[in-house]
């Protein structure tokens, strides 16, 4: 799927979402309208939807594990934060039976350092 129709159809995901009062569907569709917007660089726009999936996650009384927000986290190099995401990710996924447990891993996740280079070696344009 190209970018275009990604941004068109996730605009209308959450859209049908809101109109039929689908609460439990929101941080789903709310999540993935986040993603194009931070491919896109559009960091504030991703950070308000990332709020707002937020909210209705509590108010609905679900989770979801934060992908849009650890991507968020990774583009800016907030590696703690990201660390923190990462950490309560896979905490939700174990208690809701999602995982058979924690990866062994050897030293801290460097996806903050990964995206960071990534995007300081895109050529501009």
């Amino acid at each position: 799927m190209d970018y275009g129709s990604w941004d068109v159809l996730s605009d209308r995901h959450v859209k049908l979402a809101s109109e039929a009062g689908a609460l439990f569907a929101m941080p789903i569709a709310l999540n993935i309208r986040a993603l194009p917007q931070l491919l896109a660089g559009e960091f504030a726009a991703a950070a308000s939807l990332i709020t707002q999936l937020e909210a209705v996650t509590e108010a609905a009384g679900s989770s979801l594990a934060p992908y849009a927000a650890l991507l968020l986290a990774a583009l800016r190099g907030r590696e703690t934060e990201a660390d923190r995401l990462i950490e309560a990710g896979m905490k939700e996924a174990e208690r809701g039976g999602q995982a058979g447990g924690s990866p062994s891993l050897n030293g801290p996740p460097r996806c903050c350092t990964t995206a960071s280079a990534g995007m300081s070696k895109r050529s501009p344009g």
